[in-house]
């Protein structure tokens, strides 16, 4: 039979063991707490744990009313970033933000010499923003650059445009409300109006909005295309709704492939192609005061990307919602890892 620890004639003895063995349970706690308090601290040197980079900088433009501002803004991340091939070149890549609606991505392209950056150069770089401007109204900005030339389909050419003055399509938009819930984007605006999703102009004192079915619903044998038609107009100050227009009611929306790709084309009521094409200009960006030390992976460097006004176009690459020239200048400061696989 198994003799219990404590099985002996000897009382004091078995109190001494007793203290003993209460003793070392006590330690044996100790050992597994400090263990784990251990553990915790090693969790919190990960990457997932801490902020990996920061995005601080401050936009300036022209709101759409004409109105100057300045908006400062600080995005942050916790992913990994580290230095990976882009064709020939050298990339990082850093997505910061501080809530779905406000988050930066830039990608920095980069020959690389031993552990020196050279000739760096931004390859991308988008910018959300939601942020207070007073107690009662809130700066929406949606910002992607784009640092080429390119040709582009524009839906109407000015001069056609002087009897509609149309502007930018606009993207979600309620027709209810006129309150966009998303970006806008010159791709196309899919709008709430009784049950439907339809294409949606507004005017450039923003005073209507005008709208096409989403689905094509018409073709014309002519020219080959499937067009969308007029649903109706609102009146944004009294909300009214009317599914009548003399000056629209006959325009057609369409899709026309140009250089291996799709965009979107006005025709009027005889079917006349109002749109053109333009040579895009491209938007501009610097990086200066770049450091890197590989040693710790810390890598910091300053930007200012000029945005141009959004041109009246379908090409989607340039997105900028206030419709003015925008500046936005700002600091990186990164940590970089090396991955080892």
């Amino acid at each position: 039979m198994a003799r219990d620890i404590f099985d002996t004639e000897d009382p004091q003895f078995n109190k001494m063991k007793f203290i003993s063995f209460k003793l070392s349970i006590v330690l044996f706690s100790c050992i597994i707490i400090c263990s784990a308090c251990d553990n915790s601290d090693d969790e919190d040197s990960t990457p997932s744990n801490n902020i990996t980079a920061t995005v601080r900088g401050v936009v300036s433009g022209i709101l759409r009313n004409g109105e100057p501002i300045e908006v400062p803004f600080e995005l942050l991340s916790k992913n990994v970033h580290s230095i990976d091939n882009f064709l020939s070149r050298k990339q990082i890549h850093i997505h910061a933000e501080n809530d779905p609606q406000s988050f930066t991505n830039i990608r920095l392209i980069f020959d690389l010499d031993g552990n020196q950056i050279l000739a760096p150069t931004l390859e991308h770089f988008d910018l959300s923003l939601m942020s207070p401007l007073s107690p009662s109204s809130i700066f929406s900005l949606g910002a992607t650059a784009d640092f080429y030339e390119r040709d582009a389909l524009v839906l109407i050419s000015d001069e056609n445009n002087a009897p509609y003055k149309l502007t930018y399509l606009e993207h979600n938009m309620d027709v209810g409300t006129g309150q966009s819930v998303t970006v806008n984007t010159p791709l196309g605006a899919f709008v709430h109006e009784l049950g439907n999703y339809c294409h949606m102009f507004r005017t450039l004192d923003e005073s209507k909005e005008i709208y096409f079915s989403l689905q094509p619903n018409g073709y014309n044998e002519e020219l080959d295309l499937d067009y969308h038609s007029f649903v109706g107009i609102r009146d944004v100050a009294s909300g009214e709704f009317s599914e009548t227009s003399a000056l629209y009611g006959s325009l057609k929306l369409a899709r026309k492939v140009y250089k291996n790709a799709q965009g979107m084309i006005l025709l009027d009521g005889n079917f006349t192609d109002l749109s053109t094409t333009t040579l895009l200009s491209r938007d501009e960006a610097s990086i200066k005061n770049i450091d890197y030390d590989p040693n710790d992976g810390k890598l910091s460097y300053d930007f200012v990307i000029e945005m141009i006004r959004q041109d009246f176009t379908v090409d989607g690459n340039r997105i900028n919602t206030t419709h003015h020239p925008l500046k936005i200048t700002g600091t990186v400061d990164c940590k970089i890892y090396n991955v080892v696989r």
